[in-house]
């Protein structure tokens, strides 16, 4: 969550006789949810133009909490709750701020079922099968997930592969499509997950110590240097609105 202080309030309020103290708190409520909207937006077209093929969940990730009269607060974050999958909140802090990531559920379920050593990251490389969007396939990673736990997942990654899934994973097996786990160096093979293809084994993740990712986004620092001079704009229109409507009266 972005918190920006408002300055300038006190000695606007001085101006304003005519208004009562509810009028003018209604006034900066208004203000202050027309600013988050705003940095809102801006944020979903900085995600749209600096992340590779945003899906729709990493476009609309910016959401606002509209501020009231009696709670003078607008909420502008990245939505960092999800019924499945990963909030864009965790998997966006990294192209915010640069650095390392957390693992996410797949790598956790790996390592869960001991089919990944724990301190790394499963990277995909080019033979995984990937979505429009670039992301490796779901089918991919469920069909990894049960193919490596023999067929069965630890409680709680099982809500994440149906019984329909199940069953297309073992037919995967039987049909000789096979992944398989290599926590440790072994010959010329790397630790990571390889697919198992006619007599060839195909690396489809690679497992790495240490992933860093440059930074790409500047959302919080453009949104704190436009605040203010938003916040100006928002508030003179907000007063003028309410004073049209008190002059009706």
């Amino acid at each position: 969550m972005l918190t920006i202080q408002i300055d300038g309030l006190d000695r606007l309020r001085q101006q304003l006789e005519a208004f009562s103290d509810r009028r003018f708190a209604a006034s900066i409520a208004t203000a202050l949810t027309r600013t988050a909207r705003s940095l809102q937006a801006e944020w979903k077209d900085e995600l749209r133009s600096r992340v590779d093929r945003p899906t729709s969940l990493t476009t609309n990730a910016p959401i606002v909490r509209q501020a009231t009269a009696q709670n003078l607060v607008a909420e502008l974050a990245m939505r960092d709750q999800l019924a499945n999958g990963t909030p864009p909140a965790q998997y966006l802090r990294p192209l915010e701020y640069g650095g390392g990531r957390e693992h996410k559920k797949f790598e956790r379920a790996l390592i869960a079922q001991g089919s990944m050593p724990p301190g790394t990251y499963a990277l995909p490389t080019d033979y995984a099968k990937r979505d429009a969007y670039g992301n490796v396939t779901r089918g991919q990673l469920v069909q990894i997930l049960v193919q490596l736990a023999g067929g069965s997942v630890r409680a709680g990654y099982r809500r994440v592969i149906s019984a329909s899934a199940t069953r297309r994973a073992q037919a995967a097996i039987r049909a000789g499509r096979e992944y398989v786990a290599v926590l440790q160096r072994e010959g010329k093979l790397y630790p990571g997950i390889y697919a198992r293809v006619g007599n060839e084994l195909r690396m489809v993740f690679s497992y790495e110590r240490v992933t860093h990712y440059r930074r790409q986004l500047s959302l919080a620092d453009r949104a704190r240097g436009k605040a203010q001079q938003v916040f100006n704009r928002e508030m003179t229109r907000a007063i003028e609105e309410s004073a049209k409507r008190l002059a009706a009266k």
